[in-house]
């Protein structure tokens, strides 16, 4: 309740930044970190690239005058946010390019709760000051897709995993070069492309990626399922896409890609 005279509180800065003037109206914002009224059904999300703030958020910071400053506007949801309500499909080896990601990854699980922090603050160290955010309710059916190896090391050595991952399903590595199969392998490019903002592919492009998975099936009448290794190939070609000032990924850069 406000009385009459009163003024609303508002958060107070360490100190004031010279030049700075603050918006009144700020402290009123929304920042709706996740928005899945469009979908039909329960959201299904893959990650192919699994860092830590990909994956579980993170709080962006500003610099200002030789400052870091952040605010409740500047939380942005990480992939498994997204996925939250529905599935939520993250390659294995992606999972140990950092090891926070896994161990962190498996907390969610248990205590069906997704946190926002730096990761600097999972072992004790921080850097600056930053938000924490309230943990956020979990509720997701996690899948970790790989080689068969990895799941017998993960059985072996990791006492959580068999009991977190009860379920172990086997898929074939490839599937049929037809033309319903190759129009679904040019979508999945495209929705690659638009999540992490890489150049589109040419006709030419599509063409090489096929061979290339065809390659990787050794099967002239088959696509490989090894979507990572494909993920790396389009991101390779991009980035020599940039490097020629070109606005598309055509059939030259995909080869170039495959020969470095």
């Amino acid at each position: 309740t406000i009385l009459k005279g009163d003024k609303p509180q508002q958060p107070s800065l360490p100190f004031q930044m010279p030049g700075v003037k603050s918006d009144p109206t700020d402290m009123y914002k929304i920042n709706l970190i996740v928005d899945n009224s469009g979908l039909k059904g329960a959201p299904v999300v893959l990650e192919l690239n699994p860092t830590y703030s990909r994956l579980f958020g993170a709080t962006e910071k500003e610099a200002r005058f030789g400052a870091l400053i952040t605010d409740y506007t500047m939380i942005r949801a990480g992939s498994a946010h997204r996925a939250n309500g529905g599935f939520f499909v993250v390659p294995v080896e992606g999972l140990f390019t950092n090891p926070m990601i896994y161990e962190s990854l498996k907390r969610a699980i248990t205590n069906e709760k997704l946190e926002i922090e730096e990761p600097t603050a999972r072992i004790g160290f921080m850097i600056t000051k930053s938000l924490t955010p309230e943990p956020i309710p979990f509720d997701a059916k996690v899948i970790i897709v790989g080689d068969p190896q990895w799941y017998q090391i993960l059985f072996a050595r990791d006492r959580e995993f068999k009991e977190l991952f009860k379920v172990k399903a086997e898929f074939d590595t490839t599937m049929d070069r037809n033309e319903e199969n190759i129009k679904s392998y040019a979508s999945f490019i495209c929705t690659l492309c638009n999540k992490e903002g890489l150049m589109h592919l040419d006709p030419s492009g599509v063409a090489a990626v096929i061979e290339y998975s065809s390659r990787l099936a050794a099967d002239k009448t088959k696509m490989s399922t090894q979507f990572a290794d494909v993920s790396d190939i389009i991101r390779e070609a991009n980035f020599y896409a940039k490097g020629e000032e070109a606005n598309i990924i055509t059939r030259k850069h995909i080869n170039r890609a495959l020969e470095e």
